[in-house]
């Protein structure tokens, strides 16, 4: 792996100030996640994010100034001079009783931490004292496969937290990757949990969905696992794929996606012969229960107007 990579962001010089401390301090520390995985990819990362067996009362002591941003789960933000990292503590967590949070988290290794992770393009670190990789889940091989898959069962990892079926389908059109056969099959197992996720949270995911690289393989993956009919409208898809697949062949601001879904949802209601008048209130309402706030929904309902409905 090219570490130039990490040590070219401009915040490597505060990343180094806390590997220093918490090696003086006799803890470990590694660069974690997301930052791991995208410089394999050859990108640079927009946030370098650092875990440690040191818990948050001691990573409070070593540096001036400590957010604790996620302290009940051993998350911390490290500032100085502009910069922030975030410095978690080695986890484990279980009892995911309502199908989206932990109940109990506990301080663990390494090694215990990956194998918490929902999937294994996540689930690598970089040893910043030996400068070398750690796979502790087989990633590096779902890497070069270009697979979207679960660290460990996918059936216990979505039905622990049902928000991570959709985060399947986002990873796969952030990344430009594929979801393998048995997490697929299993999204569409659990899919239905996804009604218990606020509607608030997967707009977010959508959004993030929207601006990736390739946007379509969202749609694409979550048609897979039988996931569109319940985000959006049912039967939707039917007239309108082409226009989508068109559409989602590059990154869209999500004013604009939300207003191609919206003709989606227009062209639905005139093939189920609805009076349009109707349809432009039931749009409004399309939007609305997806929790769009009204100036987003005005701008969609310009664009919309500038398109002849």
């Amino acid at each position: 792996m090219k570490a130039e990579i990490f040590k070219n962001h401009p915040h490597w010089p505060l990343v180094e100030q806390i590997h220093r401390a918490l090696s003086h301090a006799g803890f470990q520390a590694v660069l974690a996640g997301g930052c791991v995985r995208d410089a394999l990819l050859g990108v640079v990362a927009k946030d370098l994010d650092v875990a440690t067996d040191a818990p948050p009362e001691v990573i409070e002591t070593l540096f001036d100034k400590v957010i604790p941003v996620g302290k009940s789960f051993g998350v911390c933000r490290v500032v100085k001079d502009g910069a922030q990292i975030e410095v978690a503590t080695f986890r484990e967590e279980s009892d995911y009783r309502d199908g989206r949070h932990p109940e109990k988290v506990f301080y663990s290794t390494l090694s215990r931490d990956a194998r918490r992770l929902e999937g294994t393009s996540n689930a690598r670190f970089y040893d910043l004292q030996k400068e070398t990789l750690i796979d502790e889940v087989g990633g590096q091989k779902d890497l070069k496969d270009r697979l979207i898959r679960t660290v460990g069962a996918a059936e216990l990892r979505f039905s622990e937290d049902h928000l991570r079926i959709l985060r399947a389908a986002r990873f796969a059109a952030q990344l430009g990757f594929h979801i393998e056969e048995e997490t697929a099959a299993a999204m569409a197992r659990f899919g239905a949990g996804l009604g218990k996720i606020s509607a608030e949270r997967i707009q977010e995911e959508c959004h993030k969905a929207f601006k990736s690289a390739q946007p379509f393989l969202f749609f694409e993956e979550s048609r897979r696992a039988g996931l569109l009919e319940f985000l959006f409208l049912e039967g939707m898809w039917r007239s309108s794929w082409g226009h989508l697949r068109r559409f989602f062949s590059t990154a869209a601001e999500p004013a604009l996606a939300w207003a191609e879904l919206g003709l989606c949802f227009l062209r639905e209601q005139e093939r189920r012969k609805t009076r349009f008048d109707r349809s432009q209130r039931e749009l409004a309402g399309f939007f609305k229960d997806r929790k769009l706030s009204n100036q987003p929904i005005g701008q969609i309902q310009d664009i919309l107007r500038a398109e002849g409905f």
